[in-house]
């Protein structure tokens, strides 16, 4: 059987008209995919900053004698507070 023109114009209004419908959805997706992605690196890098900072200010004396977590003043006072804020990076744009 063979094609004839007016079948043939019919293939193409169907690729013109599902490619957008297809392709648009999915290339949509993938970008928003790829922002959730990176922000979500930038919240686990600051979330593990601030576990290391929070870490490092436990007073080892009062683990060691009794199994109490309790901060070491001194250590919590050097402690930058603004760490966890760089760790994140910039946010993106509100749209």
């Amino acid at each position: 059987m063979t094609a004839t023109s007016r079948e043939t114009g019919q293939v193409l209004a169907f690729f013109a008209l599902v490619l957008p419908i297809v392709l648009l959805p999915i290339a949509g997706y993938a970008v928003d995919a790829t922002i959730v992605a990176s922000g979500e690196a930038g919240l686990q890098a600051a979330t593990a900053q601030a576990a290391e900072t929070a870490a490092q200010q436990l007073s080892t004396g009062a683990i060691r004698a009794g199994g109490v977590l309790a901060l070491d003043p001194a250590a919590a006072k050097r402690a930058p507070e603004p760490s966890a804020h760089r760790a994140a990076g910039p946010r993106p744009a509100a749209r």
